[in-house]
C-alpha cells in the first residue's frame, strides 16, 4: 500500500505577519556602520517585539501585519536602540508623500537614495503577489535584489508597478508605503 505523503510543514513566518519587524532589523544590521553582533539582534528584535505589545497591537501584527505607521515607530525604536548600542540613530522618510508620476520615477529616487546611503537604507512596501515588508540590498535597471526574511531574493522590475496589479505587473511597489533610512553618527 503506497505511503500518503505528509503535508509540508509550516515554517515560521508563514503563519505571522512579523515581516515589518524582520525588515526593521534586517535593515539596522545593514545600515549600522559598526555591525550587530547576534546577542544585540536578538535584544532589538525583543525591544521591537516589546514595543508593539506596548501598544497593544503585538496580536494585531501577528496576525494580519503592519501598516506604515507602527512600522515608523518600530524605525525609531530601532533608532533609539542604535543609539545606545552603537552611538548611531537612524533617520527615516517616505520615499513619496503622494503618489509618483510611474515606476520609473520611484526606481530612480530608490535607486539614488541607494547610491548614497548603501544597502539596507530602504524599507519597501510590497502588494500584489505579496503583502509583505522588505529590505533593499541594491537595486540595477532591471532588478531589485532584497535582504528579505521570507526568502524573497530578487524582483524583477518588469513584474513591477506602482499602480494595480494586472497580469504579469504582480509586484506592486508602494512608493508611500516606503521608508528611507539614513544612519546618523
Amino acid at each position: 500500500m503506497p505511503r500518503k505523503s505528509l503535508p509540508r510543514a509550516r515554517i515560521q513566518g508563514n503563519l505571522d505577519g512579523l515581516c515589518g519587524v524582520y525588515a526593521v532589523v534586517n535593515s539596522v544590521r545593514n545600515i549600522s556602520p559598526k555591525r550587530l553582533n547576534g546577542d544585540q539582534e536578538k535584544e532589538l528584535f525583543r525591544q521591537l517585539i516589546g514595543l508593539l505589545g506596548k501598544e497593544d497591537r503585538l496580536e494585531d501584527a501577528l496576525c494580519n501585519g503592519m501598516t506604515v505607521q507602527p512600522l515608523g515607530r518600530l524605525i525609531d525604536a530601532a533608532s533609539a536602540f542604535l543609539q545606545a548600542t552603537h552611538g548611531t540613530r537612524l533617520g527615516r522618510q517616505l520615499a513619496f508623500r503622494k503618489a509618483p508620476e510611474g515606476l520609473q520615477q520611484f526606481w530612480d529616487a530608490i535607486v539614488e537614495h541607494l547610491d548614497e546611503h548603501g544597502p539596507g537604507s530602504v524599507l519597501l512596501g510590497l502588494g500584489g503577489k505579496h503583502d509583505h515588508w522588505t529590505c533593499v540590498g541594491t537595486m540595477s535597471e532591471n532588478t531589485i535584489t532584497l535582504i528579505d526574511s521570507d526568502g524573497i531574493r530578487r524582483i524583477h522590475r518588469k513584474h513591477c508597478t506602482v499602480a494595480d496589479a494586472k497580469g504579469v505587473r504582480h509586484h506592486v511597489l508602494w512608493p508611500t508605503q516606503t521608508y528611507l533610512l539614513h544612519a546618523d553618527t
